[in-house]
């Protein structure tokens, strides 16, 4: 009988956890819609200067072709 017990309060505690976190992440996301989608809403402005430089970065490509090293 007590395993009955166990086993509810474990599935318990998932399911309210479960839930809890749904409603954090549910309302994360609809902050960040009335934002217009942008998650920049939540940065300073140090955050987003890094945030645009690393965008700006990340889509450059090199303009060299950089040889493989060669394994002795």
């Amino acid at each position: 009988m007590y395993l009955y017990f166990v086993f509810f309060i474990i599935f318990g505690s998932f399911f309210t956890l479960n839930l809890f976190i749904g409603v954090i992440i549910d309302n994360f996301n609809e902050q960040k819609k009335k934002a217009g989608g942008s998650l920049e809403m939540f940065m300073t402005e140090d955050q987003k200067k890094y945030y645009n430089a690393m965008k700006k970065m990340g889509s450059k490509k090199p303009l060299k072709a950089i040889p493989r090293p060669r394994v002795r």
